[in-house]
């Protein structure tokens, strides 16, 4: 794979994918070799201890999916839709690029149908969608425009007790002392 092909997939700058990989070469966990359509260009390819350090990071993502999926699911529905929104609060700050999350996709369409336990529709599959079912890194992800994305948003922050679960949570009780 190309660096830009990296760098784009990742969101980050050319600069910044340089750096990495220049440090992942040094590290012998990837090699570049001659592009030969492209003499400006190289291909980045993984080396045998590459593959191995990344078969033991797909273990430790496995066993952290399993940990989440061992948790209820209302746990893990606000679990989600505390990443949604932290991750909107850092894009909006500049800190970090636009995500491929549902969001701030042109297809979304958020809470059209309150109450339901699919509240979300996505106009690209064609289909009402649950809570959780909303990425954070969708393949198929367009940008909406950023006014499309406000209102997206605002819909989507409306009854955030529904934008998860699909169903209104139960309010905390609160017990004052005697």
């Amino acid at each position: 794979m190309r660096s830009k092909n990296i760098a784009a997939q990742l969101a980050v700058s050319g600069a910044s994918i340089t750096e990495t990989v220049n440090a992942l070469v040094r590290k012998k966990l990837l090699i570049r070799t001659a592009d030969t359509s492209d003499a400006r260009a190289s291909i980045i390819c993984a080396t045998p201890e590459g593959h191995a350090v990344n078969a033991a990071i797909e273990e430790a993502s496995s066993r952290f999916s399993e940990a989440l999926e061992s948790l209820p699911v209302s746990v893990q529905s606000e679990l989600l839709a505390t990443q949604i929104r932290l991750i909107r609060e850092l894009q909006q700050a500049g800190a970090i690029p636009l995500q491929r999350m549902c969001v701030s996709c042109r297809h979304f369409r958020p809470n059209i149908h309150p109450g339901s336990a699919h509240p979300h529709h996505c106009t690209f599959i064609g289909a009402d969608i649950a809570g959780t079912d909303l990425r954070l890194d969708c393949g198929e992800h367009e940008a909406a425009d950023q006014t499309a994305q406000d209102v997206n948003w605002a819909a989507f922050t409306q009854n955030p007790e529904r934008n998860i679960s699909g169903t209104q949570k139960m309010p905390d009780t609160v017990v004052h002392g005697p």
